[in-house]
């Protein structure tokens, strides 16, 4: 019931970002640790992110995502759900990079690609990824285009 009434909202595509907290149902699956590029991870309960990115302010990983499916929640007339988007139960997203933000080694970001519809990267979504890790996530341009290279090899599902 949940999965059908989230998928009756409009899809929003683009980057968003949430923080990784201990109760993430599924941070607890192999731990964080246990994931790197090419792992694909299946969303076992809703995710909710937000689009407003900022500079990376969490204690603990910041998980950043782009969606393909994520759905918008800006239409419920909240000032909480705007520029927001929720993940229906099943989603799935390929790991495509980690790194650290600072100093610290618990400030990591780890960014995923939604891959619950399957199918190839089109070129436009690569194009619009790139502008948002250079332009949101402060990666250099030449690690981007690493990333994305990667992003295109990486097994879909479709």
């Amino acid at each position: 019931m949940l999965r059908s009434a989230v998928r009756k909202l409009p899809v929003v595509t683009g980057l968003f970002a949430t923080p990784l907290a201990t109760e993430h149902p599924w941070s607890t699956d192999r731990g964080w640790g246990g994931y790197g590029p090419g792992d694909v991870v299946t969303v076992p309960g809703v995710l909710t992110a937000v689009r407003e990115y900022r500079p990376y302010r969490h204690d603990p990983p910041e998980l950043l995502l782009y969606s393909r499916t994520g759905r918008d929640l800006s239409g419920l007339r909240s000032l909480e759900a705007m520029g927001m988007a929720v993940f229906a139960p099943g989603s799935r997203f390929a790991v495509v990079h980690r790194y650290q933000v600072t100093d610290d080694p618990t400030a990591e970001r780890i960014l995923l690609f939604d891959v619950t519809t399957g199918g190839p990267v089109s070129p436009d979504e690569l194009d619009t990824l790139r502008g948002e890790l250079v332009g949101l996530a402060g990666l250099s341009a030449a690690r981007a285009d690493e990333l994305l290279d990667f992003l295109a090899r990486v097994p879909t599902g479709g």
